[in-house]
């Protein structure tokens, strides 16, 4: 029977009945005549038309329709987000996009994707892939479709600052005139401001911190100066533990803003100095010869905008020194600032004139991997020397690896020994992230431009610091013949000149342009704060003498160092 060729399977239920029916009508016939159809033979005679049975069956099901083999959808074998990477600024949104794909990479429609994000706290997803920042951070949207997952690694950045944050609602506190004494309030308000844009801080050295905020939500520091007096060889032990701003409290100093404050010779930096700290930012921040600038130890989110960081021994430390938080998700963002590093003689290690790294970071060595992420844009950052201690003590002098979130434009000026001791990255996502130069004249120029834009509002009221090198940290103090004296003189403004005194009574000329120190060993040069005086002992009777050096700035402020005993033997 022909009807036992087909497939049951494949036929409609209708269809079905409709063949069985059939098959019982013409089992006994082997064909059926139908009424007033005729067919002409080869010898034009009408025939009637004679029906086979199986073809009754077969017209009849082609009426009724045969089910077609039924073809599985094909499965999801990848999700491709787009844009994989992106950046966003807190509050602005962006349009994501998923595509399933088979396995055969073929685009596939009608499939449903869901949206999720690792941190909505940083960055938020809407089940239309519409992403929106929260706050400065990172975060993963992910895109799954049948138990496939593509994702996009998402940074968030906080907006361009614009205007002034004294210019938010809030109270206002106002510091005027140089003052000895420590300024503290760690119970501000929310929103509260303290106007310092004329006031100097010169506290006396057994100080330690000079400025410490904390309290609500939203604070403002504005403008002011916080000098340090410490000459340049005090040792490490000392400097660790001076601080000339701590923000922080056992509530809250979240979202606080310090804007155009002017630090020089400190030995801890700016610090945010716990773990509700979350989303600092320093705008138009000048910080000179500090030994570690900025500190974010407890790995928050931050923001460093228009901020020019001169000859500190480290630029930014986020290594946990205590419990803290994962910070892996946090996001430090680094723009449009300047950054230098320089030699400083009382080192971690011993006196020998050295820097530490642009990065002390949290992910190599010291609880590995819970560091914020870093985002640089058009940063120009300078060294003359490597870092005195390396990635094994979790000090880097590229970006922190793993943590570069987003890069651009960026600049190293290279004025040292050999090739650049880093792996820079030249591109990131496909922009150009950092180039090295070895000219000092894209630095200079950007240097001369800040200060444009940032003119000092306090007069120049503090001296250099200025302590002898050679004899001093290194040499003898017997001196014989012909001798290279060295002093080390740094200033918040500039140095104008060093003379060197015997017993009071110069010796010499005074030494108006700084000498470069290069010792063999490159990494202990110091191009930026030593000026040499190439002096005839035999031009004094011998005997014991007191050596000192007075160094002068270019306001007329004036600093005599300490004294060392020589003998001069000829």
């Amino acid at each position: 029977m022909f009807i036992h060729k087909l497939s049951h399977r494949r036929l409609l239920p209708r269809s079905r009945r409709l063949a069985a029916t059939l098959l019982a009508l013409v089992h006994k016939a082997g064909a059926i005549r139908l009424a007033g159809a005729m067919f002409r033979d080869s010898g034009k005679r009408d025939v009637p038309l004679r029906l086979h049975r199986g073809a009754i069956v077969v017209a009849a099901l082609a009426a009724h329709g045969c089910r077609q083999p039924v073809v599985p959808p094909a499965a999801v074998a990848t999700v491709a987000v787009s844009p994989p990477i992106a950046t966003v600024l807190v509050g602005a949104s962006l349009q994501l996009t998923a595509t399933p794909r088979d396995a055969n990479g073929t685009a596939l429609t009608g499939r449903v994707v869901t949206w999720a994000s690792s941190d909505s706290g940083f960055a938020s997803v809407s089940p239309s892939a519409l992403v929106t920042g929260k706050g400065v951070g990172w975060a993963t949207v992910t895109a799954t479709s049948q138990a496939r997952s593509g994702t996009a690694a998402i940074t968030v950045i906080a907006s361009p600052t614009t205007g002034s944050c004294l210019d938010q609602v809030g109270s206002l506190t106002t510091l005027t005139g140089v003052t000895t004494r420590g300024y503290r309030d760690t119970s501000l308000a929310d929103n509260a401001k303290i106007d310092a844009r004329t006031w100097i801080s010169r506290l006396p050295m057994s100080v330690d911190i000079a400025v410490h905020l904390g309290g609500g939500v939203g604070g403002c520091w504005s403008g002011g100066e916080i000098l340090g007096a410490w000459p340049p060889n005090t040792i490490f032990d000392v400097m660790h533990t001076k601080y000339p701003m701590v923000v922080s409290s056992g509530t809250s100093a979240q979202n606080y803003q310090l804007e155009n404050v002017r630090v020089f010779n400190y030995g801890q930096g700016i610090s945010f100095d716990a773990q509700n700290d979350r989303s600092w930012r320093l705008t138009g921040c000048y910080i000179k010869y500090d030994r570690q600038a900025i500190e974010n130890d407890f790995l928050n989110s931050g923001t460093i905008d228009d901020c020019f960081v001169e000859d500190a021994q480290t630029f930014l430390s986020s290594r946990a020194y205590t419990t803290t938080e994962d910070g892996s998700n946090n996001l430090v963002v680094i723009r449009n600032s300047l950054v230098s590093l320089s030699a400083h003689d009382g080192a971690y290690l011993s006196g020998l004139p050295s820097h530490n790294a642009f990065f002390k970071w949290s992910g190599s060595g010291y609880t590995p991997g819970i560091g914020p992420k870093v985002a640089i844009y058009r940063t120009i950052f300078r060294t003359d020397s490597d870092s005195r201690e390396q990635e094994d003590a979790g000090e880097y002098m590229e970006p922190p690896p793993g943590k570069l979130a987003d890069c651009e434009g960026n600049i190293m000026v290279w004025l040292g020994s050999g090739p650049y001791p880093a792996p820079l990255p030249t591109t990131f996502n496909g922009k150009p992230c950092f180039t090295i130069v070895t000219s000092r004249a894209p630095w200079d120029s950007a240097v001369a431009a800040w200060k444009g834009r940032h003119p000092r509002t306090t007069p120049d009221l503090a001296p250099p610091v200025v302590s002898l090198f050679q004899p001093g940290i290194l040499g003898v103090t017997t001196l014989t013949g012909t001798v290279t004296l060295i002093v080390t003189a740094a200033d918040d403004g500039d140095v104008a000149g060093v003379q060197f005194d015997l017993s009071g009574a110069p010796i010499g000329a005074e030494q108006t342009v700084n000498t470069e120190y290069r010792p063999t060993e490159p990494k202990y040069w110091d191009l930026r704060t030593k000026y040499q005086l190439v002096w005839d002992s035999r031009s004094v009777p011998n005997g014991t003498y007191t050596l000192t050096a007075r160094g002068r700035d270019t306001a007329g402020n004036a600093q005599t160092s300490a004294g060392i005993t020589v003998t001069v033997s000829n």
